[in-house]
C-alpha cells in the first residue's frame, strides 16, 4: 500500500527494504481504519521542495500524524426486556412481577377477565354497527 500512496510523488522513491522498514508504521493507521486517501494526505502534503532522505520523512509523518485511535463504541443497552414467562415487556431483565407472583405492577388495573369482558364489549358494537347501516352507530353502554 505504501508504494501505491507514493507512486505520484518523485522525491519520495523508496526501495523495498525501506519499505518493509517503514511497513509497520503504517499498520496502525489501517488498524484504527484509515486507509489509501488518509495516507496520502499525511505523507505527500507540504512536502518540502528538496528531500534529502525519504524514509527519514517518512518516518516522520507515519508517526507524527498518526490520528488518535477511535473511542470505543458502548453499545447501546435496550431500554425494555421481555419477560422470560409471558414475553410482556418489562424495564428491567428477568420476569414480570404477575409472572414472579408479586403485587400488581404500576398501571395495571385490571385483571385479564375484565379486559376480555371489555374487548367482547367492544366486538358486539362494532357487530352492530355494521349491522344497522350507514350513518348509524348505537349508543355506548357503559
Amino acid at each position: 500500500m505504501l508504494f501505491r500512496v507514493l507512486r505520484p510523488e518523485p522525491r519520495l522513491r523508496l526501495g523495498t527494504v525501506e519499505a518493509m522498514a517503514l511497513a509497520p508504521l503504517v499498520a496502525p493507521w489501517l488498524e484504527r481504519g484509515y486507509g489509501h486517501r488518509d495516507l496520502a494526505e499525511a505523507l505527500l502534503g507540504g512536502l518540502p521542495d528538496r528531500v534529502h532522505s525519504a524514509p527519514a520523512i517518512l518516518r516522520d509523518r507515519l508517526t507524527r500524524k498518526l490520528p488518535p485511535a477511535p473511542e470505543p463504541v458502548v453499545p447501546a443497552t435496550p431500554r425494555w426486556s421481555e419477560c422470560g414467562t409471558c414475553a410482556r415487556p418489562i424495564p428491567h431483565e428477568g420476569v414480570c412481577r404477575s409472572c414472579a407472583g408479586l403485587a400488581r405492577e404500576p398501571g395495571q388495573t385490571e385483571d385479564m377477565a375484565g379486559r376480555a369482558s371489555i374487548a367482547a364489549r367492544g366486538r358486539a358494537r362494532v357487530r352492530a354497527a355494521l349491522n344497522t347501516g350507514p350513518g348509524r352507530v348505537l349508543p355506548a353502554r357503559a
